[in-house]
């Protein structure tokens, strides 16, 4: 159940003076602003009720955009969906929905968590499940007015967090919104962590894709492909049913355990946790058509695979892999250069790397965007702990000399 403050009176738990004082001094004693609004804030506490607000959530989805700007399919309702069923802990407390006359207008998921920054313990509010997120955020539709509606009800209502921490992407309608919110609440932010993610714009003809890489990447995959093909049969296989999803999870390992992630640590075969994940949202999407694997075999043994999701136009590949013992003959980029194929055939202009930067991808394409995960205070001693502090420990990193956060 959401904790929530009385809509009459004071918080649960009453600042002391020395505290009241502190956050005078720091500038962290907020005066919200009045919002000009006619919205209503309302709390969908029960987990029950979640499913009532599908449709309105993967509509504000929608309202985000298409391309690397806007959300990905890990921004969806069934995504979370599937993650709240595997890890109930994730569950949101509440889920605060901002509407007026004309219906829905944006949704703040509250899943509240331990976390650590700088070594200090805190709680964490994030708009996800916060297993595992890409392009992903509130949802508001790129409107300011009623993302500041939202974080004003959340910091005044909802009890148990210091820190809450969200993403955007530069130049998206949610990182506009953020900007915007945080000016109208004179709220300060700090940025937690900012990266770089390449992406490829593809072609409208398939017959193209291969204009689009260096010559020396086009030489090596025909030269590869001709090589496997002298051992046996080379083929390539799409998977997307609902009931390929199970065994294209367990093809994924296999070849995961034959390949560099092994020494790695990171295979599939070696993370319960990415099993468990992927077990859990790879079914969810798959009935929604935005699930998408492939795989290149020689005779029957699987060789490499590509694995990800599909929405707005946009393929996310979440993972790759090889057996390592075919490495010099490159099935990885034999089935990449089919793959980005298929997906123009499919109406897909984008494929997102979805991690970050490396010599591989930087193969394939030099575009990339940047994104952001982005900390805002609570008015918790903690909070302002915090709020003080990282900007501090920032410059310090950086050898600049510190200043005091504005609002």
């Amino acid at each position: 159940m959401c904790a929530l403050l009385p809509s009459q009176g004071r918080p649960a738990v009453s600042q002391s003076k020395t505290l009241q004082r502190f956050l005078a001094i720091s500038g962290a004693a907020r005066t919200e602003p009045e919002l000009t609004m006619s919205l209503h804030i309302r709390e969908v506490q029960a987990s029950a009720d979640f499913n009532t607000l599908r449709d309105d959530w993967n509509r504000l989805v929608q309202l985000e955009g298409a391309g690397v700007h806007g959300f990905d399919a890990s921004a969806t309702f069934e995504w979370s969906e599937a993650l709240w069923d595997a890890y109930p802990a994730h569950r949101p407390k509440c889920i605060l929905v901002a509407q007026d006359a004309q219906g829905v207008r944006g949704l703040l998921p509250c899943t509240v968590a331990p976390d650590s920054i700088a070594r200090v313990i805190h709680r964490r509010l994030t708009p996800t499940a916060g297993v595992y997120d890409l392009r992903t955020g509130f949802l508001v539709g790129g409107d300011a007015d009623v993302l500041a509606s939202l974080l004003a009800h959340a910091q005044s209502r909802v009890v148990g967090w210091d820190v809450l921490a969200c993403r955007t992407v530069d130049g998206s309608l949610s990182e506009r919104a953020l900007t915007g919110a945080l000016t109208r609440l004179r709220w300060s932010r700090v940025v937690l962590r900012e990266w770089r993610t390449p992406y490829i714009a593809l072609p409208q003809q398939p017959d193209a894709v291969l204009d689009g890489i260096s010559q020396k990447l086009r030489s090596n995959v025909r030269r590869a492909e001709r090589q496997v093909q002298k051992m046996g049969t080379l083929t390539t296989r799409f998977f997307e049913a609902e009931e390929s999803v199970q065994g294209f999870l367990e093809l994924m390992t296999a070849v995961e355990a034959q390949s560099w992630k092994m020494q790695a640590g990171t295979a599939m075969v070696t993370s319960a946790h990415q099993r468990k994940m992927y077990d859990a949202v790879t079914g969810a999407l798959s009935k929604f058509g935005r699930f998408l694997g492939a795989a290149t075999f020689l005779d029957e043994r699987p060789l490499a695979f590509i694995y990800g999701y599909a929405l707005n136009g946009v393929f996310v590949d979440e993972k790759e892999s090889y057996v390592d013992e075919f490495k010099d003959f490159g099935p990885g980029n034999v089935l990449k250069v089919q793959f980005l194929q298929e997906l123009v055939r499919r109406g897909i202009s984008t494929l997102d790397y979805g991690g970050e930067e490396d010599p591989h991808k930087a193969r394939w394409t030099d575009k990339t965007y940047s994104r952001k995960i982005h900390a805002l205070f609570n008015t918790t001693w903690r909070g302002q702990l915090l709020r003080l502090s990282l900007p501090v420990r920032s410059l310090m990193s950086r050898g600049v000399a510190p200043q005091r956060p504005v609002d």
